[in-house]
């Protein structure tokens, strides 16, 4: 399957599968091929948290065990990376990655392609882009809305693990904003979730003038936070 990724990072197509199978399990064996631009150069850096058949240690390049997942990405049809995949539990966390699954891509359109060709399977926690996104902003920010209901997330782009992984602590983001457009005038409570416990940390009363519009500002931005704009007040 083919995937897109805009300059914003964001993914267009198909939903990206997270486990890999290998050779023994044909009918479910995946092959990706993501559409990449990169403005400068960059990474592609799969962030593996878990693999069949793996035990505790490093990742060797001389070859592994019958059975073992083999990562192999390919940039523009040539080979840039092919080693099994060995999960690691760093000290103190008990989640499980593995080492840094990391090719060197450079500035411009390419092709990258990556596919498990050994046995087993490997999962992805998600998929990292170094130096890919052209927009400037430390947050991103996803939302549903119904009618002039809304609800949003709005997390730190530098909360993941590779910060947590080089001991680099993550920045607050003091002035994230969003505009929220299109509502009928009038007052509505805003409320700020801590999604950690699922609790409102706090509301506020906010009103929506005459052009429909809703400028947001974003409490000191940490990890993440989620928000509700109910119409009415309460």
């Amino acid at each position: 399957s083919r995937f897109s990724i805009d300059s914003g990072g964001a993914q267009h197509g198909h939903l990206i599968p997270n486990t890999w199978y290998g050779s023994d399990r044909l009918g479910l064996q995946f092959r990706a091929v993501f559409q990449v631009d990169y403005p400068a150069a960059g990474q592609f850096i799969p962030m593996v948290w878990g693999g069949g058949n793996n035990t505790n240690g490093i990742v060797s390049d001389a070859g592994a065990p019958t059975g073992e997942p083999i990562v192999e990405i390919r940039l523009d049809g040539k080979v840039a990376l092919r080693r099994p995949v060995v999960v690691t539990r760093p000290q103190g966390n008990t989640d499980r990655y593995c080492d840094r699954l990391a090719i060197d891509v450079p500035p411009g359109i390419h092709e990258i392609e990556m596919v498990n060709v050994g046995q087993g399977q490997f999962i992805t926690g998600h998929l990292l882009l170094t130096n890919y996104q052209t927009s400037s902003r430390r947050y991103s920010a996803q939302g549903l809305r119904c009618g002039d209901r809304c609800a949003f997330w709005i997390y730190n782009r530098d909360d993941q693990w590779e910060t947590f992984k080089v001991g680099r602590p993550v920045e607050p983001i003091q002035d994230a904003g969003i505009l929220l457009g299109g509502l009928t005038p009038g007052a509505y409570d805003l409320q700020w979730w801590d999604t950690l416990v699922g609790q409102v940390r706090q509301c506020e009363r906010v009103r929506v003038g005459a052009d429909g519009a809703l400028q947001v500002r974003v409490p000191v931005l940490v990890n993440d936070i989620a928000g509700k704009l109910i119409p009415g007040g309460s």
